[in-house]
């Protein structure tokens, strides 16, 4: 009996990392690549050592005798017969070795697949897992659906590490994509033949950005202008003084929670220059 998985073609799956990178996924064998760049060491090794044997037997007075006092001119011309053999074996392996070590380890400094991508990957329509196996190589779907970092895998691209409330947009994205996205896109969208194939549609990362952006700036001056508001209609001094201090500590919150990640320094930069605002015009405020 077929797969109907493997007649399927995964086209809508295929097409989907074209618009979304972050959510395809694949091994890193990083144990055969450790293994294979010892195996490159041995190897390495071993020419070297033909090399400085070949050229001991020459018995030569005005060069070295290892491959590291010997020029390659030297060998070159003089003894062109171990150039041609040992030395250039030698000179083999060593570009063997660099460009395996240098290979493996851009492959392990791909990003694991984040959290979301894992989650759209385990839903995706139609279902790329049946029978306990990941359809497109028939692996176990542990590989797959398993956090990534647990299961020696990565992606082409992941999504960036945001703040607290654009992470939790990001994780609320298909809700939103197909309430609120797609029933605005439904007017203007041209209508698709019966039967034909539809991509999965989610809402870009740098549309959540975009918004959140905007509404970080909102935020900033709604708070400012608040207080502000917040002090003109206030008389008691220590009222005043408290009216600062919660907003200012909102204030505070609410870079944490939308610009990014912030460091404490920045936190504390940022909140001095609120507290600096709002407690000159509550100390004019006063003397009015």
């Amino acid at each position: 009996m077929q797969n109907p998985l493997r007649n399927s073609g995964y086209t809508i799956f295929y097409e989907n990392i074209a618009l979304f990178p972050e959510i395809a996924r694949f091994r890193r064998f990083a144990p055969l690549w450790a293994k294979k760049l010892h195996d490159d060491t041995e190897e390495l090794q071993q020419s070297v050592k033909a090399v400085n044997t070949a050229l001991a037997k020459t018995r030569g007075i005005d060069h070295g005798e290892t491959v590291l006092e010997c020029p390659r001119w030297v060998v070159k011309k003089k003894y062109p017969e171990i150039y041609a053999k040992e030395w250039l074996e030698y000179e083999s392996c060593l570009h063997k070795y660099g460009e395996t070590l240098c290979l493996s380890e851009q492959i392990l400094k791909l990003p694991h697949q984040g959290n979301y991508s894992t989650k759209n990957l385990s839903n995706f329509e139609p279902s790329l897992f049946q029978e306990g196996r990941f359809g497109p190589t028939r692996e176990p779907e542990v590989l797959y659906k398993d956090p990534s970092p647990h299961t020696d895998t990565c992606s082409w691209r992941r999504i960036p590490q945001d703040d607290i409330v654009t992470s939790i947009l990001i994780d609320r994205s298909p809700w939103i994509e197909k309430h609120i996205f797609a029933r605005m896109r439904r007017p203007w969208s041209p209508k698709r033949p019966s039967g034909a194939a539809s991509t999965q549609t989610h809402i870009q990362h740098h549309t959540i950005r975009g918004i959140m952006d905007t509404m970080t700036c909102v935020l900033a001056s709604m708070l400012l202008v608040g207080v502000l508001f917040a002090l003109q209609g206030t008389s008691p001094g220590t009222l005043r003084t408290a009216i600062v201090g919660i907003f200012g500590t909102v204030f505070a919150l609410s870079v944490k929670a939308v610009a990014g990640h912030p460091s404490r320094g920045e936190v504390y930069a940022a909140t001095a220059a609120f507290y600096a605002v709002a407690s000159v015009n509550n100390g004019e405020s006063c003397r009015q």
